[in-house]
């Protein structure tokens, strides 16, 4: 769930579930980028560590390098989030009719509960890892998206 709290020029405050309370989106800006930047460099060492090492050690450091990428990716995914949510919440406000209004809160309903079905499957049959955790905490945040929409309604 995320719903704009406080909104002043260059500076976006949010209040969500994924991030468990208030967060300032320049804020969060840093720490993701940080973040990246230390998740690229320890990339850039398990891929030389891996070009010396021989089958059985290239073995050990593959999902070590698989997480290590999506690591990175998570980073980038919250730096572009935090681009798209300030482009969003600049956009002109436009007032619709109410029947377009319940059009479009029923879509968005029946688009929660598909990603609600498709992520909680995921959580359910992956064993424990970190893909599972990823899953997981997805399909507790469409829960809340959800219950917002439904709220709305």
């Amino acid at each position: 769930m995320l719903q704009a709290v406080d909104r002043r020029p260059k500076k976006v405050i949010l209040k969500s579930a994924c991030v468990n309370g208030f967060v300032e989106l320049e804020n969060l800006r840093e720490k993701a980028s940080r973040a990246l930047f230390v998740e690229n460099m320890a990339l850039t060492d398990l891929l030389n560590l891996n070009r010396l090492a021989n089958r059985e050690a290239r073995q050990a450091l593959a999902p070590v390098i698989f997480e290590t990428y999506l690591h990175g990716y998570v980073m980038k995914g919250i730096l572009d989030a935090i681009d798209r949510t300030k482009e969003a919440l600049s956009e002109p406000l436009n007032e619709l009719s109410p029947e377009k209004l319940e059009e479009a809160l029923e879509a968005q309903e029946q688009a929660e509960l598909e990603a609600i079905e498709l992520y909680s499957k995921e959580c359910r049959e992956l064993g424990e890892s970190f893909l599972k955790d990823i899953f997981c905490a997805i399909a507790k945040d469409e829960e809340s998206h959800h219950k917002l929409v439904t709220q709305m309604k």
